[in-house]
């Protein structure tokens, strides 16, 4: 099963502290046409939402198992529905699951999103926010 990542888990250590030991399926860019990526009021990650003339790159993410889809379902939590969707990785049209609002949530939207941003301000506070409830180690700074 192949998964499109455009948020947090484009992050390898949150893919690690995510997935384990399946965090080491192959990974390449990929881009999802028709969707914008937005920042969601209140929090430190991204949604994204249909808009006609956008697009979203990402990651596709290839070799995902039951198990796999069963911690991303849990990572995502319960506002978060996943689809099927088709994505453009190199010159491929490739079928990706990809976690999208439940329809009927409310998305509060706050501007762009970059992972690079991300990284700088939130990235540390969230992995060891997401290692502690997840009970794994504390990320330390050698790998962030």
């Amino acid at each position: 099963m192949r998964f499109f990542f455009y948020g947090t888990l484009m992050d390898a250590d949150v893919r690690r502290a995510v997935l384990g030991v399946r965090a080491a399926a192959p990974v390449e860019p990929a881009v999802l046409e028709g969707w914008r990526r937005v920042k969601m009021a209140g929090a430190s990650y991204p949604v994204i939402v249909r808009a006609r003339g956008h697009r979203v790159e990402g990651i596709l993410m290839h070799g995902v198992d039951g198990r796999g889809r069963e911690m991303l379902q849990a990572y995502e939590g319960d506002e978060y529905a996943m689809i099927g969707i088709e994505v453009a990785a190199g010159a491929e049209r490739i079928e990706a699951k990809v976690f999208v609002p439940r329809p009927g949530l409310p998305v509060r939207a706050r501007g762009p999103w970059t992972l690079a941003a991300w990284q700088r301000r939130f990235k540390r506070r969230f992995l060891n926010g997401l290692q502690g409830q997840r009970g794994l180690p504390r990320a330390s700074a050698a790998n962030l």
